[in-house]
């Protein structure tokens, strides 16, 4: 170990350095950060062990998630050539089975239905016991169910939850709003907000129930259970393919209850579609209906003009021509009259649309009583009411998306109040047309007898009502048909399938959890790494300077701050006796007997290192003065056993001339060669005492009387005393401490080496921690002493109880020591 700290910082190598040299290195040191993750391996092993245990925790107290899933044929004649339930009824021209499947997505997933289902499964009751770490819900295995809930506000829309504790004979208590009631099955309890009954499940379940067992009750509003359910279904499709098929994926926590709520979803969502439908159906036969009524009367008057005139005149049979001429006559009148009754319906859509823009409301519609494009426009806007309905109920006239839908309504409104007035321009030209066909008829029927022509005009007018009475009957019958038929567009191909639980997954929660106790230690470590400005190893100090480590103190937790003694052979003793060593190379035979001992702020330990530095020398046989000149803050002669108003010291020397040097010169009490001066009271003007001509005199005198003179100074960074011993002293000692001195203070040091305001600087890098508890090796080769305990000074006798597992622990946390 003393071998490789010769061969690597040994003087004469060290001492040939360029004055003008800086190195400029990165502040992130990869190595040092590897080798401090890896020395931190049993706290990275414990917290890794630590997450994977709070994971399984984790697993064992949440609640688990699963997931069900089914899949659901939209059938839409664009991408379907096959037979429906529906097909046989389109040629009647009344169904419009073109949908779009982006718009039954939106309607499955909406709250419309899933109110329904929550009615019909009574979701917005549900039962709990509760553990010490896990609440655990009761879905079917309830030893009781709400019969009944009737608030007494019918706006009464908040969440209820009280407790419940069974008893024999039918009986329980209710605790809610620190009430208690009194509570039997089947009667009601009225809470103050409502009235609440139970019944009584016990026979019907499984689970086996005690005497006095705690039951929490939670009622919510349907409006808000169907609302948090809405959130954990999923409907996709594919949109790469053709496919009208849709996926619908269910998340809870109860397998059953998942299952059960997408089966009832379903059966919502196509009885709600029926339901549209027939509302379309009812609407049209209505206005059929009316039609047929208003028709009716008017055949009725024209039959029984026939029979009078027919009657009055005894005209039966008519001539071949004028039955020719009629049926022509006839066959132009139930034009017109269809020309007109198309123009009744296109008027009175177009009244019901104008007579209040902000209304909406389903119109009649039928393709043999309309124009082929207004019927598609009349379909259309009539899927959107319904759609529109069905969300205003769940959310609410004001949403985005209802805003959206009126728009479109608005625009088909314009669109078929366009379209209705072409068709009537339409409808006027064909009437003209016909009109002019029959005016020509007309004038042939003139020529025919009066009599003639009279019954002639009124069978007519007979047969036209006839056959448009019976033309509406086989459409009213139609529609009546499609109405006792109608039936979903949608077909389950694939039944509720359970897809295990989807959260949390056991594996990935145990690899995440593994993974954090893995990575928050390094974390910190890379972290404290990057956040830290203190210096850790000895590369922190060549990356800021290339003044020369003359010595590395490793940390040492004594509380004394003597390490030297002629028995003691601890790690830190040994490198002050390597330093001692290296003594005797320094300048090559220059001078070192005046030594400066300086750092860059209070509490790197120079008055530490030069009192066991100076009985380093004088256990070698050396005398040794120790001078403590740091006027400002002195507490070197209080570890050598000097306690103040002992005699004279240093500043009453400078300021009193009839103060001899040998007043202020004492001997200490730890060795015979081991002499100091005191400090003494701190002075008002400490740098004039430093400058004054009676100090340099006398460290000239005790330079020829003693081998060695350590001079504690003021530390450097903080104020300029120091550099008053430039031209004195022959060596200066540059304390650096572990942990405490700043990167950015070793600037001050490669000032003062490029500057040369201190003669022969030499770096003591102090307090290091070494081997499993420290912070790196001596340098980026492997160098130093990072192999310290194990087989460098592990075998010293002082050493021995920082091998344990309780030292390596504690030295890792540990952040003081004696050494400042």
């Amino acid at each position: 170990m003393i071998a490789n700290q010769n061969d690597n910082h040994s003087p004469k190598s060290m001492d040939v350095v360029n004055p003008g040299e800086s190195k400029f290195t990165s502040e992130f040191d990869s190595k040092s950060l590897f080798l401090q993750i890896v020395r931190k391996w049993p706290i990275i092993l414990l917290t890794t062990i630590l997450g994977y245990f709070g994971a399984n925790f984790f697993l064992k107290y949440s609640t688990p998630n699963f997931s069900a899933v089914m899949r659901l044929l939209v059938k839409d004649t664009r991408y379907s050539s096959g037979m429906t339930e529906t097909a046989m009824f389109e040629d009647l021209g009344i169904l419009n089975t073109s949908r779009n499947l982006d718009n039954e997505i939106q309607i499955l997933k909406t709250n419309f239905l899933m109110v329904e289902v929550v009615k019909k499964l009574n979701l917005q009751y549900a039962y709990y016991t509760e553990g010490r770490l896990k609440t655990n819900e009761l879905y079917e295995t309830s030893p009781v169910s709400v019969a009944s809930w009737t608030p007494v506000d019918s706006l009464f829309n908040r969440s209820l939850e009280f407790e419940l504790r069974l008893l024999e004979g039918g009986k329980f208590k209710l605790f809610y709003s620190n009430k208690i009631f009194d509570g039997e099955y089947g009667k009601a309890i009225n809470l103050g907000v409502g009235y609440v009954t139970f019944t009584n499940n016990v026979q019907r379940n499984k689970r086996n129930f005690f005497q006095g067992e705690r039951l929490m009750v939670r009622i919510s509003p349907i409006i808000n259970t169907a609302a948090r359910l809405s959130k954990n279904l999923k409907v996709s499709a594919d949109i790469k393919t053709r496919s009208t098929v849709l996926e619908l994926a269910f998340t809870d926590p109860n397998q059953i209850r998942a299952a059960k709520i997408l089966n009832e979803l379903i059966d919502v969502y196509n009885y709600s579609e029926i339901n549209d439908k027939n509302r379309i159906y009812e609407y049209t036969l209505r206005f059929i209906d009316e039609r047929l009524e208003k028709l009716g009367t008017e055949l009725k008057v024209v039959e029984g003009n026939v029979a009078s005139f027919k009657s009055l005149t005894g005209a039966v049979n008519l001539a071949n021509e004028g039955t020719l001429l009629l049926s022509e006559s006839t066959s132009s009148d139930k034009e017109i009259l269809d020309i007109d009754a198309k123009i009744e319906i296109s008027t009175y859509i177009r009244t019901q649309m104008l007579n209040d823009a902000n209304k909406f409301e389903i119109l009649p519609t039928s393709e043999a009583l309309s124009t082929p494009s207004l019927y598609g426009l009349l379909t259309t806007f009539n899927n959107l009411v319904l759609e529109r309905e069905k969300l205003v109920s769940t959310l609410g006239s004001k949403n985005p998306y209802i805003e959206l839908i009126n728009k479109q309504l608005g625009n088909l409104r314009l669109n078929i109040i366009e379209n209705i007035n072409q068709a009537e321009r339409d409808l006027n030209v064909r009437r003209k047309s016909v009109l002019s066909r029959e005016k020509v008829i007309k004038k042939e029927l003139q020529a025919l007898p009066e009599t003639e022509k009279q019954l002639i005009e009124i069978e007519r007018q007979q047969v036209i009502k006839q056959q448009l009475y019976l033309y509406l009957l086989q459409k009213r019958e139609e529609t009546a048909l499609s109405l006792n038929v109608t039936v979903a567009n949608n077909r389950v191909i694939e039944p509720v399938m359970m897809q295990g639980q989807v959260a949390p997954k056991p594996t990935q929660v145990k690899l995440m959890g593994i993974s954090l106790g893995l990575l928050l230690p390094i974390l910190s470590i890379i972290l404290f790494q990057v956040m830290n400005n203190k210096v850790m190893v000895e590369d922190h100090i060549k990356e800021k300077t290339t003044v020369p480590i003359l010595c590395t103190i490793p940390f040492t937790e004594q509380t004394n701050h003597v390490v030297i003694s002629d028995t003691k052979r601890s790690a830190a003793a040994e490198m002050f006796r390597l330093m001692r060593a290296n003594l005797q190379f320094i300048g090559e035979g220059i001078s070192n007997k005046i030594i400066a001992v300086t750092s860059s702020i209070s509490g790197e330990g120079k008055s530490f290192i030069t009192v066991n530095l100076g009985l380093t020398l004088a256990v070698a046989g050396k005398k040794v003065l120790i001078m403590e000149m740091d006027m400002r803050k002195p507490k070197l002669a209080g570890y050598l056993g000097h306690q103040k108003g002992m005699g004279k010291a240093l500043t009453e020397y400078l300021v009193e001339d009839k103060i001899s040097i040998k007043e202020i010169i004492y001997k200490s009490n730890i060795h015979e060669n081991l002499y100091y001066v005191p400090c003494g009271p701190i002075p008002p003007n400490p740098s004039e005492l430093l400058l004054s001509e009676k100090l340099q005199a006398l460290l000239d005198e005790l330079k020829s009387e003693y081998d060695y003179v350590l001079i504690d100074t003021p530390p450097i960074g903080l104020v300029s005393d120091a550099l008053l011993f430039s031209k004195t002293v022959d060596v200066t000692f540059y304390i650096v401490r572990q942990n405490l001195t700043e990167k950015r203070q070793l600037n001050i040091l490669e000032e003062l080496r490029l500057n040369k305001k201190m003669p022969r600087l030499y770096v003591i890098f102090n307090g290091v921690k070494f081997g499993r508890g420290g912070y790196g090796y001596g340098d980026s080769y492997g160098h130093g002493y990072g192999y310290n305990y194990g087989y460098g000074y592990g075998y010293y006798g002082d050493d021995r109880n920082r091998n344990s597992v309780f030292s390596m622990i504690k030295s890792i946390f540990s952040r003081k020591n004696s050494q400042g």
